[in-house]
């Protein structure tokens, strides 16, 4: 369903990186926006321009899905931050999702940021990583 906010959205979660689940919400968001009946309903779903994709989705499947129909919101898994800061793994963790929404419009959001592991210079190497990332698939 469609939330308040900045831009409308509908999160796309770990039960819902199935691709025929995947479609059949694409379907229900189309089928919803078209029911003359209920206006109110058409308009709201009509303003839904980006999808959620959480950490515990497949970003590959989804973006294969979605494809250009929406913006995607793609939102990579926090817990990279706190704990074992294993740049390796996050350079290769955001990398593969880069590249899954290559071709598609998005955004990367990171959320739920509860704790770094008491380093706060990690959100700033977490963004130089994904920043080199981006440069390296769409850099000149």
């Amino acid at each position: 369903m469609c939330v308040g906010g900045i831009h409308e959205e509908i999160t796309v979660g770990a039960s819902l990186h199935d691709r025929a689940v995947i479609s059949d919400l694409v379907s229900r968001v189309r089928e919803l926006s078209e029911q003359p009946f209920n206006e109110v309903r058409r308009r709201r779903w009509r303003k839904c321009n980006s999808l959620g994709v959480t950490p515990w989705a497949d970003v590959g499947k989804c973006a294969e899905k979605i494809g250009g129909r929406y913006s995607i919101s793609w939102r990579p898994n926090p817990a990279h931050l706190a704990g074992d800061f294993n740049e390796a793994f996050i350079r290769s963790y955001l990398r593969h999702g880069l590249a899954a929404l290559k071709g598609c419009a998005f955004h990367v959001f990171l959320k739920d940021i509860h704790s770094c592991g008491g380093r706060p210079e990690r959100l700033t190497r977490w963004t130089q990583i994904l920043n080199e990332e981006i440069e390296r698939l769409w850099g000149g």
